[in-house]
């Protein structure tokens, strides 16, 4: 039995849409995990509000937008090289917009008054009629998804390219492939066998990592214009000492502590040692000062203890997650460049002119 192409293309938004969906709920949880360092309870709800919202992504990625004669899925044109119709998704003006689909307090008040007497009918309404101060935050989540959802298409196509660069490398292209490729590069070329026939390796991987480029710059424009509040704010975990290890070094800190208040004054080699550990000159030292220290070393290490105890995990600084991910550009990127373009740096580009044979005027003479 022949494939279903129909079924073919349904498979494919599928993949398509569950990548996407997957690199943008790595941002919300990061995201969701700083809103519960300042609102503890959320992390209560987060697994099924994210849950709750990636059902509704799925829907809207799942969607046909109509472009002329054709549909397509949402998932396929966010994946597509086709820059100005996935420009159309983000714009809010544009009739392919997809932003009423994700943020429900962009949708028109007249199309709300139309539901009848059904009140809930949709996340926030539903998350509000369980506990209202959630109607705020429900809001927030979706201007989340609204600033990632492209970024999240973005990486998906920046990896897809850095994959399909090693298939034609690996000589893997199939006249298919060859083909669509034809029609992306415009090859000016009369008839379209004869385009296909022109339409090299080394074309399509000027095209393709052209195309990197643009993925780069475009991601440098976009942290450019970005203001704190917009920020995936993301802390990374920090190694942990183990229960016994932190009980090991408080002992040893409760014994430190005894051995100064057990005696009536320092001797030379405490004098030196707290002298460089508080950074004091050792004549002005007194053992007071000593175990005022003492004491402060041991309430941190108790406050680590308890954090430790609750399983708190132990933070490093905050940085702009969206912004690491745009020096992890660069370097896949350039190596890239190191990997591919000496190859294709020798064949001009797809319709480009020969280059000018060199001027016998200015040719030095041997």
């Amino acid at each position: 039995m022949a494939p279903d192409k129909n079924q073919e293309a349904r498979s494919a938004a599928e993949r398509h849409a569950e990548m996407i969906m997957n690199r943008l709920n790595e941002f919300l949880s990061i995201r969701f995990d700083h809103a519960a360092r300042i609102n503890p309870k959320l992390k209560i709800i987060k697994q099924d509000l994210i849950y709750h919202e990636m059902a509704n992504v799925r829907r809207c990625l799942m969607g046909d937008k109509i472009y002329g004669p054709s549909r397509r899925k949402v998932a396929d044109v966010f994946l597509g090289d086709d820059d100005k119709i996935r420009r159309g998704l983000m714009s809010p003006t544009d009739q392919t917009s997809i932003q009423v689909e994700l943020v429900s307090h962009c949708q028109d008040e007249r199309t709300e008054s139309t539901r009848g007497q059904i009140k809930i009918h949709d996340l926030k309404t539903f998350y509000a009629s369980i506990d209202n101060d959630l109607s705020a935050f429900l809001d927030l989540v979706e201007t989340w998804i609204w600033w990632d959802i492209l970024d999240a298409a973005e990486l998906i196509r920046f990896e897809q390219k850095l994959g399909m660069l090693v298939h034609i490398r690996q000589g893997k292209l199939t006249p298919e492939g060859r083909k669509r490729y034809s029609g992306l590069i415009q090859s000016t070329a009369g008839g379209e066998e004869e385009a296909v026939a022109q339409i090299t390796d080394e074309d399509i991987i000027k095209y393709e990592f052209t195309q990197l480029e643009k993925i780069r710059d475009t991601w440098a424009t976009r942290r450019g214009n970005e203001r704190g509040f917009m920020y995936v704010l993301k802390r990374d975990e920090l190694p942990s000492e183990s229960e016994g290890a932190l009980i090991h070094r408080f002992a040893e800190k409760v014994r430190e502590y005894d051995s100064v208040h057990d005696v009536d004054d320092l001797d030379e080699d405490m004098r030196h040692k707290y002298a460089i550990e508080m950074k004091i000159l050792p004549e002005k030292l007194t053992r007071e000062a000593v175990l005022e220290h003492l004491k402060v070393s041991l309430r941190e290490q108790e406050r680590e203890m308890v954090a430790q105890a609750d399983h708190d995990a132990r933070l490093g600084p905050p940085y702009d997650y969206k912004s690491r991910l745009l020096e992890q550009m660069e370097r896949k990127l350039a190596e890239t460049r190191r990997q591919v373009m000496p190859a294709a740096a020798a064949t001009p580009a797809p319709g480009a002119p020969p280059a000018p044979a060199p001027d016998a005027a200015h040719t030095p003479a041997k």
